[in-house]
């Protein structure tokens, strides 16, 4: 089992080789999960690798990687919880909703010095009110549709009766209607079959059209 490489002139066939054991890597800024453990897969030569958790091209830090054998025990580092560091910058919007993109508005906001104690208490207070009320540790995207004007979209997700409808291995959350959940073997075109189905039962039910939230990349 191989590889082939091919250069203007040159077809070189990569061997593949049997390798087992975890390694930790720390991506660098730029490369996306999938990239840097193909990039690994193919230094190393190994015939089966897999990665157990996502770091977007902009995040650095500690990816795990698992080959051979590994790769049976990955699905428990990927639903094993995880902390990050993140620095935000508040007050600017740009193109792609993130720092790669131009900024399109900007504002300046004027903080003032609080109490620790009760800036602490007011995020964990919020941290445990998104607990219990958004479905934060099962597999999903985060909010599949933006709220339209005057509403809130999972509000007319429950109206139509979708919570909990399933297409596939998508579900709706029954925690919150507005999340969309991989059960275990949920492909993409689940996904979104089970979105346009629910922006369909949300217009017949109440006239208001759900826009995803959601950026779908890719053809199908």
């Amino acid at each position: 089992m191989g590889t082939r490489l091919e250069t203007d002139s040159v077809r070189v066939k990569v061997a593949r080789r049997p390798l087992h054991g975890v390694l930790l890597l720390d991506k660098p800024l730029g490369l996306s999960s999938n990239d840097a453990l193909q990039k690994v897969k193919w230094l190393l030569r190994a015939e089966k690798a897999g990665h157990t958790g996502t770091l977007d091209p902009l995040a650095t830090g500690v990816l795990p990687m698992c080959f051979g054998a590994a790769t049976k025990f990955s699905q428990l580092h990927l639903d094993a919880d995880k902390c990050y560091e993140a620095v935000a910058r508040l007050g600017a919007t740009t193109t792609t909703g993130d720092a790669e993109g131009a900024v399109v508005v900007s504002a300046t906001f004027r903080g003032e010095p609080g109490d620790p104690q009760a800036i602490k208490a007011e995020m964990d207070r919020i941290a445990q009110s998104r607990e219990e009320s958004q479905p934060l540790r099962s597999r999903t995207g985060g909010s599949t549709f933006k709220n339209p004007s005057g509403h809130k979209a999972w509000a007319l997700i429950d109206v139509a009766g979708c919570r909990g409808l399933t297409i596939g291995g998508a579900q709706v959350s029954e925690k919150h209607c507005n999340f969309l959940l991989n059960t275990g073997d949920a492909t993409s075109s689940d996904i979104e079959a089970l979105g346009e189905e629910i922006r369909g039962r949300v217009f017949a039910q109440t006239g208001v059209t759900l826009e995803w939230e959601i950026q779908r990349v890719g053809e199908r």
